[in-house]
């Protein structure tokens, strides 16, 4: 939706990062696992940051590091 430039779902999916950071950082700060928090918090800046940035080039490596982030995150939390 974000590459198709919908930018009526931009304040959805600003609130769906920030509340998504927020949840899973309070959870991985309560459990004292800082590993998962950084992977969370990288992974919701970047899908914050898709919906900032104006230029492809910025965006395409605010994507990366949004699905590297919560990627590495899924893996982490399933092989652990």
């Amino acid at each position: 939706m974000l590459g198709l430039g919908m930018v009526s779902l931009y304040p959805f999916i600003r609130f769906r990062a920030a509340l998504g950071l927020g949840f899973l950082g309070f959870i991985f700060f309560a459990q004292g696992q800082p590993f998962p928090l950084l992977l969370a918090a990288i992974g919701s800046v970047g899908i914050y940051l898709c919906t900032i940035f104006v230029n492809m080039l910025p965006v395409i490596l605010a994507a990366g590091a949004a699905v590297g982030g919560l990627g590495a995150l899924s893996w982490y939390l399933l092989s652990h």
